[in-house]
């Protein structure tokens, strides 16, 4: 799912879930269709959507003996790597071609255009087989990389909004309830299947609050052994009472928010957006009052 900063598509589309008349939800994807997307997302989106290349460098003809790289001839300046959020790690490499002679590559970027992040779309196999009677690859170095704040503004510097990916978990499958199932299942897992899910945060919260008020630190961290007393506590407690302590001291299954705030997939996907969110905000707050205090110190 792509959604380009704020409201976009994706999100009005789900709204229309909520809608209960069928004819005006028709009416509003109509509408959605009809939409315009800006001239520069829509580059963007299609660079995305074919998997290309993005060229952050090029320098030609560096003298062989001695040179240094600023003697070379700087045909497009450096960008730094700009990965997406959400779309994992990106390899981003550095190649060395050696040749005896001065080529002159102008004519081959004559036609590029590249003062924008999305015009940067470039192709290393055809460039290649376009010099290759001439050019010779002599080293290659990668690494990887993969988003953090700084890449949203690079990108909006370039005047480009910042692509959000996200992987749409499906909803948990819950059995339809009977009186008498033919498969067992033990009565705390049945119960708590089919509990409210705001009670059953409300619940763990308050854990993980009690928790950090007697540890008197910051963070949890799990048990080093998950029961220390397991023979005795299996003698004089219940099984599934001895089962969720278990799982509180190591963090599995809705526990696991006590040590990682991470509750489920679909819980985790949602987090994240919101606390980028609240990222964005700060830094639009932050750059507002340094635009206070400037005008300030002006006047």
């Amino acid at each position: 799912m792509l959604n380009l900063e704020g409201p976009g598509l994706q999100n009005e589309e789900d709204n229309l879930i909520e809608e209960e008349d069928h004819h005006q939800q028709q009416q509003l994807i109509n509408n959605i269709k009809q939409l315009k997307i800006p001239e520069k997302d829509q580059l963007l989106i299609n660079h995305l959507n074919k998997n290309k290349q993005i060229i952050h460098w090029f320098v030609g003809n560096i003298p062989l003996n001695g040179g240094e790289i600023n003697d070379g001839n700087t045909l497009i300046n450096y960008i730094q790597p700009m990965p997406f959020y959400g779309t994992g790690y990106h390899r981003f490499v550095f190649i060395l071609f050696r040749h005896s002679e001065v080529i002159n590559f102008d004519k081959y970027f004559e036609n590029f255009d590249f003062s924008s992040f999305t015009s940067r779309i470039f192709n290393t196999n055809s460039f290649y087989k376009h010099f290759e009677d001439k050019i010779t690859p002599s080293s290659l170095r990668f690494c990887q990389i993969k988003w953090d704040p700084s890449c949203d503004r690079a990108l909006h510097s370039l005047g480009v909004k910042s692509p959000r990916y996200w992987y749409e978990w499906d909803q948990p499958l819950k059995p339809e309830q009977k009186e008498f199932p033919l498969k067992p299942m033990s009565f705390n897992h049945y119960l708590q299947m089919f509990r409210n899910p705001e009670t059953v945060r409300k619940e763990v919260l308050k854990k993980k609050l009690e928790m950090l008020v007697k540890s008197k630190e910051e963070h949890l961290k799990p048990q080093k052994y998950p029961d220390i007393f397991y023979m005795q506590n299996r003698l004089n407690l219940p099984s599934f009472v001895q089962e969720k302590n278990i799982k509180i001291n190591i963090g599995e299954g809705i526990y696991s928010f006590l040590y990682n705030n991470y509750e489920n997939p679909v819980e985790q996907h949602l987090t994240e957006k919101w606390e980028i969110k609240f990222e964005e905000l700060k830094e639009e707050i932050k750059e507002e009052e340094n635009e206070r205090k400037k005008v300030s110190l002006n006047k």
